[in-house]
């Protein structure tokens, strides 16, 4: 088994290794090309750790990142995705030897300083990096309190995001393999902010604040190709990555030339639920301010839906309901009859409700593949079907072989997509962390999507390697598109 995966990888690496391409890389309609117009398919893995607050990729206590560059390689990946926070570039801290220890040169270290040798490493392997502005504010994504839902915050305004992507783009343009920035993570609503990230149409719904995802895009698109012609611009999708409709990026395009765009969603098996409503936003082609108040209404449904229809709630239910009946009969009398009663008809209410709703979340169940693939055909996998750009998972992982990652895997094998694998260490941080207090509070040390073993050489998962080297080799090494220009076309001047 070991050695047939190490035969596959071989073989994928001879297949799309950076180790042939001519320098720069561009959009043609769905694929990635490089300069001779020959397909590059970006097989990523993502090195965590950088983004949390010990500033720097994870495993550099247990090994240097010339070893960990190598594994990389040796499993057959072409590119490494390295998520940083705004933080990292602005303030560049030293960094504690603890966290450093096989790197020859441990002490007066600073963050850039150690991340310039991690992208050596990696070049030196010939593997493609792309950054990620992942955070603000250094730390652990992704939720709606985190801080980092959006591209700004009272401490990292937007100015101070698309200077350091800039200032990334400055600092490595002269490194190839670096190819491209994906500009911000999973953008989301954020309630310190009231912001809520929507694409093109912002208009007010009060107390709510919706941002243009599209307007600050360009402007990190243009921070970045001023300091780096040749950069891939990586751009999100909507709510935690997982939708664009076709509809919003007609009615409101992205003003960056259509070379440099890659579309990149995320998928992992709890955003099922979710995807199947996005795709009815985008089978009516709602705006996006409006799918998101559709999702509010939704999730409050399946809040219920989750919650409420346990046992110890339908007895709960039943003795409320009983006990409106005895009060409505006149045949008792209970302290407190009033709140009682209130909340009687209020639970009742609510059960009435998540009854009915009960049905209607059922029907969206995504149950079978044929409803995995046209759901993420509609919320996002038109991008590749209709030739208006490359498809790149910025990230998708799962800890065992389920149904979700099996279509998955066949999906993206179907669809012939770049990806990025979430993530490569096991550690969500090093164990030497809880000392210095820059453990990711609430989350365990352990990620078991890791595909790695926190030794940083043995892997986690046979099936999930196999899995991934399955999709590393292109099925198209051409530029031809299924299609020619279509109407989502992009324009291609700034």
């Amino acid at each position: 088994m070991r050695l047939a995966a190490v035969l596959l990888a071989v073989l994928c690496r001879s297949a799309l290794g950076a180790d042939d391409v001519a320098f720069p890389l561009r959009a043609s309609g769905r694929y990635v090309v490089d300069r001779l117009n020959k397909r590059v398919k970006l097989a990523c893995v993502a090195w965590s750790g950088a983004q949390t607050k010990t500033f720097v990729p994870n495993g550099l206590y247990k090994r240097s990142p010339q070893e960990i560059a190598a594994r990389i390689a040796s499993m057959g990946f072409n590119c490494v995705r390295i998520p940083f926070s705004t933080e990292l570039y602005v303030r560049n801290p030293a960094i504690k030897p603890t966290y450093i220890s096989k790197l020859k040169a441990t002490t007066d270290r600073t963050a850039l300083d150690v991340l310039d040798e991690v992208v050596a490493a990696l070049s030196a392997q010939r593997l493609m990096i792309v950054f990620n502005s992942h955070l603000s504010a250094a730390g652990w994504c992704c939720d709606i309190v985190d801080k980092s839902g959006v591209w700004f915050t009272t401490d990292y305004p937007e100015g101070m995001w698309t200077s350091t992507l800039g200032g990334m783009a400055k600092r490595y343009r002269s490194n190839s393999y670096v190819v491209g920035y994906d500009i911000r993570n999973e953008p989301r609503p954020s309630v310190q902010e009231r912001a809520i990230p929507v694409w093109g149409d912002t208009r007010a719904f009060w107390p709510l604040k919706f941002v243009d995802l599209r307007e600050a895009s360009e402007s990190a698109a243009t921070a970045i190709l001023e300091e780096d012609q040749d950069a891939l611009i990586i751009v999100e999708l909507l709510h935690f990555a997982q939708y664009l409709c076709a509809h919003h990026v007609r009615d409101y395009p992205l003003r960056v030339p259509k070379k440099h765009i890659v579309w990149s969603p995320h998928d992992f098996f709890w955003f099922s639920q979710g995807i199947n409503w996005w795709q009815d936003v985008c089978a009516q082609e709602m705006s996006s301010v409006s799918g998101f108040l559709g999702a509010v209404a939704l999730g409050l449904g399946y809040i219920l839906f989750d919650n409420l229809l346990k046992q110890e709630y339908i007895i709960f239910t039943l003795a409320a309901a009983l006990l409106l009946v005895l009060r409505w009969r006149g045949q008792t009398k209970l302290p407190c009859a009033r709140l009682l009663v209130f909340t009687s008809v209020l639970v009742s209410i609510v059960s009435v409700l998540t009854l009915i709703s009960w049905p209607v979340l059922e029907a969206m169940h995504i149950d079978t593949y044929e409803k995995f693939v046209k759901s993420r055909d509609a919320v996002w996998g038109h991008f590749a079907l209709h030739d208006v750009g490359p498809v790149w998972v910025g990230e998708f992982g799962e800890n065992n072989p389920s149904h979700w990652w099996n279509w998955t895997m066949q999906y993206m094998q179907e669809r012939d997509l770049d990806f990025s694998y979430w993530a490569l260490d096991s550690d969500r941080y090093p164990p030497q962390s809880f000392e210095h207090g820059d453990n990711v509070e609430g989350w365990g040390q352990d990620d078991d999507y890791g595909l790695l073993n926190n030794d940083y050489e043995t892997v986690r998962h046979d099936w999930k390697l196999e899995g991934l080297q399955s999709l590393m080799a292109p099925q198209d090494t051409t530029r031809t598109s299924s299609k020619g220009a279509t109407e989502l076309d992009v324009v291609d001047e700034l």
